[in-house]
């Protein structure tokens, strides 16, 4: 890696490591991650090792941690591994930050949406963090009085006491080495041998400069004479710095005394100067809405002042007359948010772009999803990220074979179960307007007894929610599936993603009665399998209809209901099977999916209708159908 003032930060991210994940950098402890579906991100700047190799490590561990969601393999397997895009990029010093929990660093949000008018905030995370590069070659390094050039003056010794006359001199342009197991020249031992180095340091500018010195083995730095850094001894390649304030034009003597004893062998010698603490800078952010046509439908541009080492938060608000809106499969029309950030003088610093679906929605209790005004009655599928021999570690291809097989039955809406997935499969939902619910893995068995679970829910959710809060397609955040989950701890999930983001609706799944956690999430759907587990077809009406006349504040949906069917197994006019047996005719989920289709797919009372699930999937803890470890509810 080269650091220079283009690419003077960098910064690594991980779009899915299951399940935890400590990363190291040049033997560096970065981090942390618990969570296996979500991204997350370091900046690496501080460990760089400029123009050398660097080492990325990363540890994976995919054992069940009681208080890493999911706590279990209840429902599906934890696979393993780094399974999604890792991504290195730099920036420069100043950078729309993608620190924010791995989000973008942009919000959009549609703070009021109508027919006639829109009203939009555009929020931009700026950082100023400023890592001088460490220069190891200049005019201000130069040799003893008398000698031509730059750099410093060597005296090679075939000994590690610089004894006796040496082996070789010369004029080191920097003291920038990496002899690895060899030697300095063809002559001289591979180990026990020391070079000392002298010259003069002339500063160009007055300022607090850092002095460092990395090595294997010892070193020691003298200016004007006095040791001011000492690195001796053997070890491995690690560096020491020295602080102190130069005055431009004043000259001081420069010596290295290095040695090497065994093994590997390098050396550096560099410096940097600090910014002051108070430092600012001055950057333009300007914010574009455009249209597909390229043409700028609002524009906005503010001044800011930003000081050393900090990161603020802009906000531009526009507004579009008569909007374009994002009407899902009815019209899936997006606007292009471009973001800028330039210099004083106008030379780029960062941009950004991100695409902007304006729409506004609710959900009735009677009457349904109701979108941009109009009714929309919500029916799809609910999806797991696997293919078979592939587990999650899916490319851009598999997912969008997925995505076009949803379409092609019909799908006007996805539930992406039971956690983040790729961000390409909401972008698809973008592209093509299906309406997504997102959630996290907060699936059996519920923890919250287990100090942190619940605090590893809320950072999953916060996660889920900033990453992906500028896809329009997204309308509901699911908080849990299937769990008995204190509704203290559900209040607790929505006011975490009400405080990011007001705009959205908060759901959940269940297959309880219901109760008081029922009542808090803005939205509620079931999980109900009647003529699979238990009871008949018919059983969805009255369920429903007891719902409404019981519970009449509540909005229900129907978050998961079907059948299992093996292709491999056969039967005219089949009775229904043992769900907990080996035998899963085709003919019955036909037979299931004809008969609940028809008896819920006009009742608008039930604001959305999911089908567990589009394809099979593993289930590691069954015996069922024609095979073991199989979740065969899939229509595929």
């Amino acid at each position: 890696l080269t650091r220079d003032n283009r690419s003077n930060r960098y910064f690594i991210r991980f779009e899915g490591v299951s399940l935890v994940a400590d990363v190291f950098f040049n033997g560096n402890y970065l981090g942390t991650h618990k969570g296996g579906y979500s991204a997350f991100i370091y900046e690496i700047t501080p460990h760089i090792r400029n123009g050398e190799k660097n080492y990325l490590a990363v540890k994976v561990n995919n054992a069940t941690q009681l208080d890493v969601a999911p706590s279990g393999t209840h429902l599906y397997p934890l696979f393993g591994g780094i399974y999604r895009p890792v991504t290195l990029f730099s920036t420069g010093e100043i950078c729309i930050s993608p620190l924010d929990y791995a989000s973008s660093g942009v919000y959009l949000s549609p703070v009021s949406v109508t027919d006639s008018n829109a009203f939009i905030e555009i929020k931009t995370l700026i950082s100023y963090h400023a890592q001088p590069i460490i220069q190891t070659r200049s005019k201000e390094l130069v040799p003893p009085e008398g000698m031509k050039g730059t750099g410093l003056f060597g005296e090679y010794y075939s000994n590690t006491g610089f004894n006796g006359k040496p082996a070789h001199t010369r004029v080191d342009e920097q003291v920038l080495f990496d002899y690895a197991t060899g030697a300095p020249f063809s002559d001289m031992p591979v180990n026990d041998y020391s070079i000392i180095w002298k010259g003069r340091f002339i500063p160009q500018q007055t300022g607090h400069y850092r002095f460092v010195l990395k090595s294997d083995d010892g070193t020691r730095l003298y200016l004007n004479g006095k040791m001011v850094m000492d690195h001796w001894g053997n070890h491995a390649a690690w560096e020491k710095t020295y602080d102190t304030t130069l005055h431009a034009g004043q000259e001081m003597t420069v010596k290295i005394e290095y040695y090497e004893a065994g093994g590997d062998a390098s050396v550096m010698f560099g410096w940097l100067i600090l910014p002051p603490d108070d430092a600012t800078t001055d950057a333009l952010l300007t914010t574009e809405i455009l249209d597909t046509g390229g043409k700028a439908v609002s524009m906005t541009k503010s001044r800011i002042t930003l000081h050393y080492n900090s990161e603020i938060k802009e906000t531009h608000r526009s507004q579009i007359a008569n909007p374009h809106l994002w009407d899902a499969k009815r019209d899936p029309f997006l606007y292009k948010v471009k973001v800028t950030l330039t210099d004083a003088s106008g030379n780029e610093l960062d941009k950004l772009e991100q695409t902007l679906g304006l729409r506004y929605f609710s959900v009735d209790r009677d009457s349904g999803l109701i979108l941009n005004g109009k009714p929309y009655p919500l029916y799809g599928v609910c999806r797991h990220q696997e293919w078979r021999g592939m587990g999650p570690a899916l490319s851009d291809k598999e997912h969008r074979k997925d995505f076009e097989m949803i379409r092609e039955v019909g799908a006007n809406g996805i539930r992406f179960a039971h956690y983040q997935q790729a961000d390409i499969m909401y972008r698809l939902c973008d592209e093509y307007g299906l309406v997504a619910w997102a959630e996290i893995p907060n699936t059996p068995a519920y923890r919250g007894n287990i100090p942190g679970y619940l605090e590893n829910c809320r950072q999953q959710l916060t996660e889920l929610v900033k990453q992906n809060y500028n896809h329009p397609a997204i309308l509901f955040w699911g908080l849990y599936n299937e769990i008995s989950i204190p509704a203290a701890d559900v209040r607790l999930l929505h006011e975490t993603v009400k405080q990011i983001d007001p705009y959205r609706m908060t759901t959940q799944a269940d297959f309880a009665q219901p109760e008081e956690r029922h009542y808090i999430t803005d939205v509620m759907a079931w999980n109900w399998y009647f003529g699979w587990y238990y009871g008949n077809f018919g059983d969805y009406s009255p369920w429903y209809d007891k719902l409404h006349k019981d519970h009449p504040s509540i909005k229900g949906g129907l978050s998961e209901y079907g059948a299992e069917a093996c292709i491999t197994q056969q039967k005219e006019n089949p009775e229904r099977p043992d769900p907990a047996g080996r035998f899963f005719p085709e003919q019955y989920q036909n037979l299931y999916h004809e008969n609940v289709w028809g008896e819920i797919k006009d009742r608008s009372d039930i604001w959305c209708k999911f089908i567990w699930n589009m394809f099979d999937f593993s289930w590691t803890t069954v015996t069922r159908g024609d095979k073991p470890y199989m979740n065969y509810k899939g229509l595929v």
